[in-house]
């Protein structure tokens, strides 16, 4: 009697290699990155009216389905735009602050380097600008993050004590000149600017008396 043969059995199919969760998280991340880069440059070309989420996932390279996936709505992008931008001038402002105890004058010279000087600071303050603008436009509610820096601000300035008038003076008068200089309502020239910055510096200096 002839022995029948086994046939060989089939091959197991390998599971698909697992990708980290950790690699996953920093996927994620840089493609959010990508997407607010690419919204950031479509404001800052061609406004609000120009920011639309087809021409932000064109511009960034990547499928509508993907946009909708890191953010369901024109808003929710909007949100997370200035969301960065104000966690970025926020950080920058802890930094100028330090890690020193409260005293009159402290917080409100931190605002003021963080808010002027150097070329890249205001640039920075540029883009937020633009994108508060936008984010107004759209609805004013979407402001909270701005909202929330300020109030850091506020409670740090209140912490400080001294002279809270001036200080709170010299906030106002830092964002008047801020927007004024993004609605282009006027220019000072360089002897203006100098004359400027003496007398916020002079100001500055009666806040912590």
């Amino acid at each position: 009697m002839t022995r029948s043969r086994a046939l060989p059995r089939p091959r197991r199919a390998s599971a698909p290699a697992r990708v980290p969760a950790a690699t996953n998280a920093s996927l994620s991340a840089a493609t959010r990155a990508v997407l607010l880069d690419a919204a950031e440059a479509l404001l800052l070309a061609r406004g609000g009216a120009g920011l639309t989420l087809d021409a932000v996932a064109a511009r960034a390279k990547v499928s509508k389905g993907g946009l909708l996936y890191h953010f369901a709505s024109k808003d929710a992008l909007l949100v997370a735009m200035v969301g960065r931008l104000v966690e970025g001038v926020a950080q920058e402002f802890r930094e100028q602050l330090g890690d020193g105890p409260p005293e009159p004058g402290r917080a409100i010279h931190a605002f003021i380097r963080t808010t002027g000087g150097d070329e890249e600071g205001q640039r920075r303050l540029n883009r937020l600008s633009s994108a508060l603008l936008a984010v107004a436009a759209e609805d004013p509610k979407l402001l909270k993050p701005v909202q929330g820096f300020y109030a850091e601000v506020f409670a740090a300035i209140r912490a400080d004590g001294g002279d809270l008038g001036r200080a709170f003076l010299m906030l106002a008068a830092a964002d008047g000149l801020w927007l004024a200089q993004l609605l282009g309502l006027y220019t000072l020239r360089p002897a203006e600017q100098r004359a400027a910055e003496a007398a916020a510096e002079k100001l500055l200096s009666y806040t912590t008396q």
